[in-house]
């Protein structure tokens, strides 16, 4: 097959042919491309692979296997990959049963990657092999098998994927894929086993069961997560209140805002977590008035779900709150919020040495934007030398001209730092009235000063 033909295969675009001649070229594709599967070039082999997938899986799947079985022992991860997705296209019974058979081989790898393509397949006529290989003796086999499984979406699966979601000796990952599974299948006869899993010990088990039930289930296993929150088990209280933190599930605002009063930190933390990303603005006063609490994890949860909330009310409670075990978690929820009354709290956040706390507060008041130009103005004039600057930096990146007077001002501030932060953000604001001052910093003896004035000077057009 000529060169251009089999690239033009491979990006669906061959220059100047129509319809009728394309239709040619992949008629007459399949022999050189059985072919090509034997080429020294491992990505001819790969491309091959591929357009045998898209054109002619059924017909090449003898010469595809031979590929498999030759490719999983030289591990090359693309043709290996792309030789398992054209298995994915076969269609024709025999085929799937074919690949079904090669689940009995003797190599780990090939197992691994028959599994995967009877999933590609869509055909759950392999079902019942893939439920035997959920027992494989092979970690990746029990992985791939669940995973085919779960795109299959045959409910004769559901018993097998439980009884491997539930067994604490195989595996975290196909225990995951399994929960993923039973997910994707949406059976009801698994949300008891989904709900066990809610305690598993395994957090990424855990994991999965929550984004089962909350994605995939949703109301349907309402009442069945409620009852879980009055259980003994402290971790499948806490896996319950997260199923129930859904975008828009109301009907948990009630019950999450009582858990919120939970006797385990994380349960309650995670409860008022949930009401944050539930959105219900019924939660806000009762979060607020929760915030005055004396338990440091529960308020930064709190801090996180009124930022998630952005209902003004939360300003001034939170602004109160600035202390040493909450601080970080209250500036992120300002800058959520934001708006002009968000702006001063911010502004004192700014000052803090800690960076996951004045980061936060920048990041804030540069998306308040021109609201917070004279708060930040007024500020310049008390604020310490760094503070200085990254009132310049703002004022520069928010890109108001009220600011130019001052800006030009600070180029003769004591401070080196004041004075490049100025010089940017002049060159930001783009005001031809800094181009006098700008240029007479280059003769400065500092030469960072020097660049950044000049970097500016571009920026204005000024030669």
């Amino acid at each position: 097959m000529p060169t251009e033909i089999f690239i033009g295969l491979l990006v669906n675009d061959i220059p100047g042919e129509d319809t009728e001649t394309w239709q040619g070229h992949i008629d007459s594709s399949l022999e050189p491309l059985v072919e090509a599967l034997k080429h020294d070039d491992k990505w001819v082999r790969a491309g091959a692979a591929a357009l045998l997938g898209r054109f002619h899986a059924d017909k090449s799947i003898e010469s595809l296997i031979a590929c498999l079985l030759d490719c999983s022992q030289d591990r090359e991860r693309l043709v290996f990959s792309n030789v398992i997705s054209a298995l994915g296209g076969v269609r024709h019974i025999s085929s799937i049963n074919r690949l079904a058979s090669l689940l009995q081989s003797d190599s780990p790898k090939v197992r691994q990657g028959i599994a995967e393509a009877l999933g590609k397949t869509g055909n759950p006529i392999a079902v019942e092999s893939l439920m035997t290989a959920l027992n494989d003796a092979d970690y990746d086999v029990r992985s791939k098998a669940a995973g085919a499984l779960g795109k299959l979406k045959d409910r004769r699966a559901v018993p097998s994927l439980i009884r491997l979601l539930l067994d604490a000796n195989a595996g975290t990952h196909p225990r995951m894929l399994a929960a993923s599974a039973l997910g994707d299948i949406g059976d009801v006869t698994a949300i008891d086993a989904l709900i066990e899993a809610l305690g598993d010990l395994d957090g990424n088990v855990q994991g999965h069961a929550i984004m089962a039930l909350r994605d995939q289930f949703g109301s349907i296993a309402f009442e069945t997560l409620i009852e879980t929150l009055t259980g003994e088990n402290a971790i499948r209280r806490r896996g319950a209140v997260m199923a129930l933190g859904a975008r828009g599930n109301i009907q948990a605002v009630e019950p999450l805002m009582a858990m919120v009063n939970d006797e385990n930190d994380d349960v309650a933390g995670w409860s008022a977590t949930a009401l944050g990303i539930i959105g219900d603005p019924r939660a806000v006063e009762f979060l607020i008035n929760a915030l005055q609490g004396p338990r440091p994890s529960l308020r930064r949860h709190i801090a996180d779900a009124l930022g998630n909330l952005q209902d003004t009310r939360a300003i001034e409670p939170l602004a109160a709150q600035f202390d040493e075990y909450i601080d970080r978690a209250v500036a992120r929820a300002l800058a959520q919020i934001g708006g002009k009354q968000a702006v001063r709290p911010l502004i004192s956040a700014l000052r803090s040495d800690d960076v996951k706390v004045a980061g936060p507060a920048y990041e804030g008041l540069k998306q308040i934007g021109t609201e917070a130009v004279d708060d930040l103005m007024s500020a310049f004039a008390e604020a310490v030398d760094d503070i200085r600057a990254s009132i310049a930096d703002l004022l520069g990146e928010i890109g108001d001209k009220r600011a130019v007077d001052l800006l030009i001002s600070a180029l003769k501030d004591s401070d080196q730092d004041v004075r490049s932060s100025a010089a940017f953000a002049l060159g930001e604001l783009g005001d031809k009235r800094a181009i006098k001052p700008l240029k007479e910093l280059e003769s400065n003896p500092d030469e960072s000063l020097r660049s950044v004035a000049q970097d500016a000077l571009v920026k204005l057009d000024a030669s």
